[in-house]
């Protein structure tokens, strides 16, 4: 998603704005439309893709389905049989009108009381965003193109197979700063906190919210053919790679920005 933000952005807006007519009564049925396609299109997103909270996004289909359910005999009519169809009838199930304002009060006052929480998260999660990061020209995604353990190709060596490296992530993470992800041959990911020192160019990292004492060294040289070899002892062997980085704006989408015209060329 966040190699296309004009895409997160819009999406994000579709949903907001179909959650918010679905706090009054009047615009429900129009809330539940417009959530109904945005959730949808999550669901198949989270499916397709292996999204970890897609049982969340399938609950959250099932009730907008709920409310578009109430209207989908006028739904049917309308739209299959091209029949004329009549305004439902407003049903006020708890209180009676006397209480209607006491009611919306009541409901303003929820309404605010979520506004300012979310403001809050969203205030935090910025702070966090633009937090301190001390190695902010390592940020970068690192393709293994080579690997030895002591000494020997990881060909020869005689590891398992959760010892090939696949790629290294250094602050890959917006929220979470000073990072180092390990992922292996299998697709299975390390997390590390770090502590990085660019004028000796070497990396301490240690188990995220683990102890500093279980901490690894490594140095990193950037060669000639833009390419970056990191070295040091993991797990009592001595290992050396060369990786070819890949920065977040070396991404097609974030590079090129949207371009409502493109020549075929």
């Amino acid at each position: 998603m966040s190699y296309s933000p004009f895409y997160g952005q819009v999406t994000g807006y579709v949903e907001v704005s179909g959650g918010v007519l679905l706090l009054f009564r009047g615009t429900t049925f129009l809330g539940a439309i417009i959530s109904l396609v945005a959730m949808i299109n999550v669901v198949f997103m989270d499916i397709g893709y292996d999204v970890t909270v897609k049982l969340f996004a399938i609950h959250l289909l099932l009730m907008v389905m709920v409310l578009v359910g109430f209207n989908l005999q006028r739904l049917i009519q309308f739209f299959v049989l091209n029949k004329t169809t009549i305004q439902p009838v407003k049903y006020e199930p708890f209180l009676p009108k006397k209480y209607k304002t006491l009611q919306s009060i009541l409901k303003l006052a929820i309404i605010g009381y979520f506004i300012v929480v979310q403001y809050n998260v969203q205030s935090e999660r910025v702070e966090k965003k633009y937090a301190k990061n001390e190695a902010p020209s390592l940020t970068r995604v690192y393709f293994v193109k080579s690997q030895t353990i002591n000494g020997k190709d990881i060909a020869d060596a005689e590891v398992s197979e959760s010892a090939h490296w696949k790629s290294i992530f250094i602050n890959g993470s917006a929220f979470l700063k000073n990072s180092l992800v390990i992922e292996n041959g299998q697709g299975r990911r390390r997390y590390f906190s770090t502590k990085t020192d660019t004028l000796n160019k070497t990396i301490v990292f240690y188990p995220f919210r683990g102890k500093e004492e279980d901490s690894n060294t490594f140095t990193y040289e950037k060669l000639e053919d833009k390419t970056v070899r990191f070295e040091g002892i993991y797990q009592g062997a001595t290992i050396s790679i060369v990786t070819q980085p890949k920065a977040f704006e070396d991404y097609r989408l974030i590079k090129s920005k949207i371009k409502w015209i493109r020549d075929l060329k």
